[in-house]
């Protein structure tokens, strides 16, 4: 029980990492295709959406291994021998800390993917 709720703490902190994609996924397919639809608009929106997942996963994978590590190190308790023993507490506080983590970086991945978004040009007025 310990470790399956340790895992969903782990999903759903990915989960929540992820879901800061989407906005700049949708954005950069609106303004990529803005104009026409023709094979090279829809092939740079997929590289444009492969790389925004792959930024929310390598970020959720420091994440969750950041956390883990740092939680893991800063306690005097061998969280992992607990986890064995089905300790639930300890799975909970660990879990709640690696999404915690999660919570907090989940703006700061959405603005890394929105600032690749290739925005028209704007008007500079001087």
């Amino acid at each position: 029980m310990a470790l399956s709720v340790f895992q969903t703490g782990i999903l759903v902190s990915t989960a929540n990492l992820l879901s800061s994609v989407v906005s700049p996924a949708m954005n950069a397919i609106r303004f990529l295709t803005q104009e026409t639809i023709d094979m090279a608009s829809v092939a740079t929106s997929a590289i444009y959406i492969i790389s925004f997942l792959l930024i929310g996963l390598i970020a959720s994978l420091l994440v969750t291994w950041g956390g883990v590590t740092i939680f893991f190190q800063i306690t005097k308790v061998d969280e992992m021998e607990e986890l064995k023993k089905n300790n639930a507490a300890t799975a909970l506080v660990t879990a709640a800390f690696v999404l915690g983590i999660s919570i907090v970086l989940r703006d700061y991945v959405g603005h890394l993917c929105e600032s690749m978004v290739p925005y028209p040009e704007v008007l500079n007025i001087k």
